[in-house]
């Protein structure tokens, strides 16, 4: 599309934007400037991906839920043997972050997931959204496997 502009934009102009992280990553440190790699959080707001939106009702029926919950929601903790953490961590909201730290690791250092809030908001779109408020750590070096 640039190249199609007037005047045209060359190719070689243009950034490197291959996937949404790359467009998270360049709003982030543009905020976070020389801090960008103290991250400790990232939101999810409004998954409408459908593998996503399956996992979580499996995830809220394999907790005995039976209807979302609004803020602070579940938590899910990220442990080895969390099958629910990694189902959740497993989707495509959740490989998303995942390859967004791994991604940056030059400026973030190794950071992981540690942990997952999931809870449901209103809005004027849909009656109820999922949101996932991922929190984050620098790992310790016996978490080289997340």
């Amino acid at each position: 599309m640039a190249t199609k502009r007037i005047p045209p934009v060359p190719e070689d102009q243009l950034p490197e934007l291959r996937r949404s992280s790359d467009i998270t990553w360049g709003q982030w440190e543009c905020y976070a400037g020389k801090d960008a790699g103290k991250l400790h959080y990232i939101l999810i707001h409004a998954s409408t991906n459908r593998l996503t939106q399956c996992a979580i009702r499996r995830a809220c029926n394999m907790m005995g839920y039976d209807k979302p919950m609004s803020w602070p929601g579940y938590r899910v903790e990220f442990t080895p043997d969390s099958e629910i953490g990694k189902a959740l961590l497993g989707t495509p909201n959740g490989r998303a972050v995942a390859y967004f730290l791994s991604q940056h690791r030059d400026t973030l250092g190794h950071k992981v997931v540690t942990h997952m809030d999931m809870f449901f908001m209103r809005s004027f779109h849909q009656p109820l959204e999922v949101c996932f408020l991922f929190y984050i750590q620098q790992a310790h070096r016996h978490d080289s496997t997340r």
